[in-house]
């Protein structure tokens, strides 16, 4: 019996032992993952609509760290970009940000999205997926005047 006592007591002993290596490994495994799983999200860009010639509010999520440069692209239906804005140095933190983009005023009505390309200090780069879609409307033409002739009490003719 205290030979059977100390074998169940010996394979208790390595299973315990075993399961909390595998613990400390997939810790490790993790840790590891969430280091090189860098990214950057686009949440979100308002407003939605916006007319050519104003200025969108692009928010993301990142989880870089250091030093780097990153430039905000506006990309058109066709994936060509229209408009970039940088690139702007920053020490990288991970967090929530957003930053302004400025609309040109003669883009046609469309469908637009916003990417963001991070390059770090060693030159390796980051592009971000790109954004949902949101609407660009071209600027409405100004409205014409047309003089009219008329007499009083009669219906105005253009001449």
């Amino acid at each position: 019996m205290k030979h059977t006592l100390q074998r169940i007591t010996l394979l208790t002993d390595t299973v315990v032992k075993l399961v909390l290596y595998q613990g400390v490994l997939a810790l490790l495994l993790l840790h590891a993952g969430m280091a090189s799983a860098q990214s950057i999200v686009i949440t979100a860009v308002n407003p939605n609509p916006v007319c050519a010639g104003a200025a969108v509010t692009v928010s993301y999520v990142h989880s870089f760290v250091g030093t780097g440069t990153y430039t905000l692209y506006l990309y058109n239906a066709n994936g060509s970009a229209v408009s970039v804005k940088g690139p702007t140095t920053v020490n990288w933190v991970p967090g929530s940000y957003s930053d302004n983009l400025s609309i040109p005023a003669g883009l046609p009505t469309g469908t637009y999205t916003v990417g963001i390309t991070r390059v770090s200090a060693t030159n390796s780069t980051y592009n971000s997926p790109r954004s949902a879609g949101f609407t660009i409307s071209a600027v409405p033409a100004a409205p014409g005047v047309t003089n009219l002739a008329y007499c009083q009490g009669t219906t105005g003719v253009p001449p």
